[in-house]
Formats: structure tokens, C-alpha cells, sequence
């Protein structure tokens, strides 16, 4: 069966993202760039994931990419440490990966 969401860039990929985090409860913040004197720029670390969910007691880091995206060794640097993180999910997802995330931002916490 085909992905439904084959083919769609990282925007738009992260648009479904949010409106689903959203759907669920969680608190969306972006990781945004801006463009200074022609170049695009992030106030953020180098490599920072690009959206951070937080649903207490949850909080959930992602570095989201296109399918066939390429990732930045200091994307999976911050994502791998910041999975070791007591209570913190990282990862680094793409449209493949959609059925996981709909699954990890659906899931009901203890707290809830």
C-alpha cells in the first residue's frame, strides 16, 4: 500500500505534524528560521530539532525531514542526546515514519 504522505516536503510534513499534536493536546513550538541579509538563519543551537511538543508529563523533540532528507551530523547529535533524557523522545522522522508519530502523539500518559 502507498504512503499517503510520499512525496510531500518538510513543511508540509510538518504542518500534518503539528495539526495532529495539536488535535491531541500537545504544546507545538518551532524552531523557525528567518532570513537575515539573504541567508537563512535559527536563533536556535546548530542542529536544534525542529519542532518541541510538550504534553505534561511528556516532552517530545523532532527533527523532521523529507523522504530521502538529508541529515546533519549535528541534528543527530542534539536528537541522540537529547533521547537520553529522562522523560524526553527524540528522533529524527520523516513521512515514513508518520504512522509511529501519530501513534507516540495519541498514546494516553498517566498524567492525563
Amino acid at each position: 500500500m502507498r504512503n499517503p504522505l510520499e512525496g510531500l516536503t518538510e513543511a508540509e510534513f510538518q504542518s500534518q505534524v503539528m495539526v495532529v499534536a495539536r488535535r491531541f493536546g500537545w504544546r507545538v513550538a518551532h524552531a523557525g528560521r528567518a532570513k537575515v541579509g539573504g541567508k537563512w538563519v535559527t536563533r536556535m543551537a546548530t542542529g536544534w530539532p525542529d519542532l518541541t511538543l510538550l504534553r505534561p508529563p511528556e516532552l517530545v523533540f523532532l527533527e523532521l525531514k523529507r523522504t530521502g532528507g538529508r541529515i546533519r551530523p549535528e541534528q543527530t547529535v542534539w536528537v541522540d542526546e537529547l533521547d537520553t533524557v529522562a522523560g524526553v523522545t527524540a528522533a529524527i522522522v520523516g513521512p515514513d515514519d508518520a504512522e509511529w508519530v501519530w501513534q507516540l502523539l495519541s498514546r494516553r500518559t498517566s498524567a492525563r
